[in-house]
């Protein structure tokens, strides 16, 4: 498992370093110059992107088909890009939590209640987006993969959008998270934590099935 972290680990510090510190310094400065702590956020998603791209570099190097050949079973492979992808959300939550707190104060830094509440809603995001990125892609190419969830993306918001549409024609009231306490907001992204690391867990079970009954 240490050999699978490392070489999925090197393969982000070799491929993408230069790009990681150009959004690092780029999203910095857009969000202490402009006042937008939200940019910060998106650090905790853009991290994991790389994760889920080691596919294509494993893909493209013909890795899978060498390592079937070493005593390495199909639940570690997976289970490394799980374990990595999960490190580097809580590594981009660590580093989002400093960059806004070293926000001075009247820069448009959220408040300690709102900061955790869109950090947990932008982790959460983060896991759902890999739990339907690592089977899609492992089933039908990195490639494809990419149109697919990006088509599911786009369905899901439509569907929101047509329920508010329709809920706003009609008359029919929808849950505010706005108007609720903190301790319900809280019992909510906790829920959704919940929720998503099982979704997390279960793309775990599902690549891995996957993995084993593919040919490379």
């Amino acid at each position: 498992m240490k050999g699978l972290l490392y070489k999925d680990f090197q393969i982000i510090v070799t491929g993408y370093r230069k790009n990681a510190l150009l959004v690092l310094v780029l999203y910095t400065v857009m969000a202490y110059a402009m006042q937008l702590p939200f940019l910060l956020y998106a650090l905790i998603f853009l991290l994991e992107l790389y994760i889920v791209s080691t596919l294509s570099f494993d893909e493209a190097s013909h890795w899978d088909a060498y390592v079937r050949t070493l005593p390495v079973p199909a639940g570690a492979v997976m289970g490394a890009k799980y374990l990595l992808g999960l490190l580097v959300m809580l590594a981009g939550t660590a580093l989002t939590t400093v960059l806004v707190l070293l926000m001075p104060a009247g820069s448009g830094r959220p408040a300690p209640v709102e900061f955790l509440f869109s950090c947990a809603a932008v982790f959460c995001i983060a896991l759902l987006y890999s739990a339907l990125s690592f089977p899609l892609s492992l089933r039908y190419g990195a490639a494809k993969a990419r149109t697919s969830v990006l088509a599911a993306v786009l369905a899901l918001g439509c569907g929101v959008y047509l329920v508010y549409w329709f809920a706003s024609r009609h008359g029919i009231s929808l849950p505010d998270l706005s108007g609720l306490g903190t301790c319900a907001v809280a019992a909510f992204l906790i829920g959704l934590l919940i929720l998503s690391l099982a979704a997390y867990g279960a793309s775990w079970i599902i690549s891995t099935r996957i993995y084993l009954r593919k040919e490379f």
